[in-house]
C-alpha cells in the first residue's frame, strides 16, 4: 500500500482512532498486528516474494542473536552476518528469487506452466537486512541485550511506517519505546500530522509532477537536447528530494501520532556547504549506519591517510550497492566517494587560496558559492543514479555537455515532455513554496512555532493546505500513482 493513496488515509486513520484506546501493555501487540495487517494490502506477487524473504530474515536474525549473546563468538557472529549479506547480494544481483518461486509454484501447481511469471525483489530488504546486521552487532557489542518477546522484534523489523523506506532504526532506542511510558501529549499527534501533511504535498504536488516531465525525458533521452536533459537533470533533483523528504516526513509523522520516535532521516541536504555534510543530511540513518558498521569497523581514519581514504571509497561502493546491483548505481557511490577524497586532498590548498584572496568565509556570499558547488556536485552524480545502466548514464552526460541545443529554450521543447505552461506554473510555485518553508525549517522548529498559533489560525491553514493537495496534486483520470524513489531499494 503506497502512502499517497486514499487506502492508507483510511486505514491510518482507523490505526489511530483505535490506537490509544488500546491498553499500553499490549499496544506494541496492536501494532504488530497493523503491521501485519499493512503487508496484506501488497498484491500478490509482492507477498509471494516478501513473506519467505523477510520471514527467513526474521527467524534467522531473532534466534541467532541468542547464540551470538550466549557465546560471545565472534566466528557465529561473522557466519550469521556473511549469511545475510549473502542473502541480501544473491536477491539484489541475481534473479534467483523469480527462480526459486517460479520452480516452487510449479511443484506446487501440479504442471502448470509459471516459467513466464515475474515477482518483484522483497520490498524493502535493503533495510530490513541493515537492521538486522547492527542488531546481530550491538547484542555481540553487549549494547543491547537479545529481545526475548518474538511480537516486540516483528514489530522492530516490520513496522508499517519504516518498512518499505526506512529509517534503519537501531534496536536499542526502538525497543525502548515499547512500554510506551510516556503520558499521551495531544502535540505529539498535532504535529505528527502537521508533518503527514506537509510530507503528503512534497510528494503528490512537488515530486509526483516533475517525475511527468523527468520519466518522459530519460525514456528518449538520446533524441534530447542538451537544455532539455540539463532540465530534466534539475528535475530529478528536485524530484528525489521532494519525494524522499515527503516520505519521510509521512513515515517520521505517522510513527509520532502514534507514540513511536522515530529517526529523522532527512534534513535539507540542499542546503549542505559540502558532499560531507550533504551525507550527514541525506538519508541520515543509512549513512549513520555506514559510518558505524562498515566505515568504522574498516579502520575509520585512524590508520592514516591513505587507508582512510581506502576506508571512504569502500564505504561508499558498499552505499552504491545497497542502492542496486547495477554498475551505474556502483559509479554513483563510487563518485560520491570520490568527492570526499579529493575534498580532503584539496582542503590545504582551499585553505591557502583563502588566504592568499583574503576571502572571508563567514560571509553569506561565501556559503551560497559552497551550497551551489555542492548542489551541482551531486545533481551531476544524480544521472547515474536515475539512468537505467553505466553506458546510458555516460551517454547522458556526454549528450549534456556536447549537444547544447539553447534554442530548447524558447522554441517549445519544454512542453512536450508532459507538462505544459500551466503545469509548469504550478510546479515552479510548488516548488518556491517548498524552498520557503525549507528555508524556514532550516533556521527554526516551524512545526512548534506553527502550533502556538490561535486554533482558528491553525484549523484554516490546516485545512486550506490539504485543499492545495487535494486540487493540485497528481493524479486523476488514468493516473497511476507513482512508488516512492526509496521503496525499491
Amino acid at each position: 500500500m503506497l502512502f499517497n493513496t486514499p487506502g492508507f488515509v483510511l486505514f491510518f486513520a482507523g490505526v489511530l482512532a483505535v490506537n490509544y484506546l488500546v491498553p499500553k501493555r499490549f499496544r506494541y501487540v496492536y501494532l504488530t498486528l497493523v503491521s501485519l495487517l499493512f503487508i496484506c494490502f501488497f498484491n500478490a506477487k509482492a507477498l509471494a516474494s516478501f513473506l519467505p524473504a523477510t520471514g527467513f530474515l526474521i527467524l534467522l536474525t531473532f534466534f541467532g542473536a541468542f547464540v551470538v549473546e550466549r557465546t560471545k563468538s565472534k566466528a557465529v557472529l561473522f557466519s550469521l552476518l556473511a549469511l545475510i549479506a549473502a542473502f541480501l547480494i544473491v536477491c539484489k544481483a541475481t534473479d534467483f528469487g523469480n527462480v526459486f518461486l517460479r520452480k516452487f509454484f510449479s511443484l506446487a501447481g501440479k504442471g502448470k506452466d509459471f516459467s513466464t511469471m515475474s515477482f518483484p525483489a522483497p520490498i524493502g530488504l535493503s533495510y530490513l537486512t541493515f537492521q538486522a546486521i547492527s542488531y546481530l552487532v550491538d547484542v555481540y557489542k553487549g549494547k543491547i541485550s537479545a529481545q526475548r518477546n518474538f511480537l516486540k522484534f516483528t514489530l522492530y523489523m516490520l513496522f508499517f511506517a519504516k518498512l518499505v523506506a526506512g529509517p534503519i532504526e537501531r534496536a536499542e532506542k526502538f525497543f525502548k519505546q515499547l512500554d510506551f511510558k510516556e503520558k499521551f501529549d495531544i502535540k505529539n499527534v498535532q504535529s505528527g500530522l502537521l508533518y503527514m501533511l506537509y510530507g503528503f504535498f512534497m510528494k503528490m504536488v512537488v515530486a509526483d509532477r516533475a517525475a511527468v516531465f523527468v520519466n518522459a525525458v530519460f525514456a528518449d533521452f538520446s533524441n534530447c537536447g542538451g537544455c532539455v536533459l540539463f532540465a530534466a537533470l534539475a528535475l530529478y533533483s528536485i524530484q528525489i528530494y521532494a519525494d524522499f523528504a515527503g516520505y519521510s516526513l509521512i513515515a517520521f509523522g505517522a510513527a509520532r501520532t502514534l507514540g513511536i520516535a522515530i529517526s529523522q532521516n532527512f534534513y535539507m541536504p540542499y542546503f549542505s556547504k559540502s558532499v560531507g555534510e550533504f551525507w550527514r543530511r541525506w538519508h541520515i540513518s543509512l549513512s549513520s549506519w555506514l559510518k558505524d558498521y562498515v566505515y568504522i569497523p574498516l579502520g575509520g581514519s585512524r590508520k592514516g591517510t591513505v587507508r582512510t581514504y581506502a576506508n571512504l571509497m569502500a564505504t561508499f561502493l558498499v552505499s552504491g550497492f545497497w542502492h542496486g546491483s547495477s554498475l551505474n548505481f556502483v559509479a554513483w557511490g563510487a563518485l560520491h566517494g570520490l568527492y570526499q577524497v579529493f575534498g580532503r586532498i584539496l582542503k590545504p590548498v582551499r585553505d591557502r587560496a583563502k588566504l592568499a584572496l583574503r576571502i572571508n568565509s563567514e560571509v553569506f556570499s561565501w556559503r551560497l558559492l559552497q551550497r551551489i558547488v555542492t548542489f551541482v556536485l551531486v545533481m551531476f552524480a544524480w544521472i547515474f543514479f536515475r539512468s537505467n545502466s553505466l553506458s546510458d548514464s555516460l551517454l547522458y552526460a556526454k549528450l549534456m555537455a556536447t549537444k547544447p541545443a539553447f534554442w530548447e529554450l524558447t522554441d517549445g521543447s519544454l512542453l512536450k515532455f508532459g507538462l505544459d505552461f500551466k503545469e509548469w506554473f504550478a510546479l515552479s510555485a510548488a516548488f518556491f513554496f517548498m524552498l520557503l518553508v525549507d528555508c524556514l525549517r532550516e533556521k527554526t522548529d516551524l512545526a512548534s512555532n506553527f502550533l502556538a498559533q490561535n486554533s482558528a489560525f491553525k484549523w484554516i491553514c490546516s485545512i486550506l493546505f490539504a485543499l492545495a493537495i487535494i486540487i493540485f496534486g497528481v493524479y486523476g483520470s488514468g493516473y497511476n500513482a507513482a512508488d516512492f524513489v526509496y521503496f525499491k531499494f
